[in-house]
């Protein structure tokens, strides 16, 4: 954890959760990973979960793609992170594990408590 925590809303809150659990399990599941790395930091202006795995990677495809396969846990996380007004970043490659970054702007969390 970096910076100094403030509250968030409870919706943000549960997706923000329900997101690093998909990636966390997503290294589990998929990736053989060895080592996963969560930070979560809270900036001036908004809040960042980072999730990387040491996996085995993948190629990306593109959202509109991602519907089938294995990578349907990818489009929820990008479907809860526009609920909530976050950016969702991620990024991956064949041998070279996977890195999972939300950004949650300040504004976008005041907007939910209005």
């Amino acid at each position: 954890e970096k910076g100094t925590p403030f509250p968030l809303p409870e919706l943000a809150e549960h997706n923000i959760l329900r997101i690093a659990q998909e990636a966390a399990a997503n290294a589990a599941k998929h990736a053989s990973a060895r080592n996963l790395e969560v930070e979560l930091s809270y900036e001036a202006d908004g809040t960042r979960v980072r999730i990387a795995d040491d996996g085995c990677g993948f190629e990306l495809r593109p959202t509109a793609d991602l519907a089938s396969g294995d990578h349907f846990g990818i489009q929820i996380m990008h479907e809860r992170a526009q609920r909530i007004g976050a950016r969702l970043k991620i990024r991956s490659q064949p041998g070279a594990g996977t890195e999972v970054i939300l950004f949650l702007p300040r504004v976008a969390a005041q907007r939910q408590t209005a």
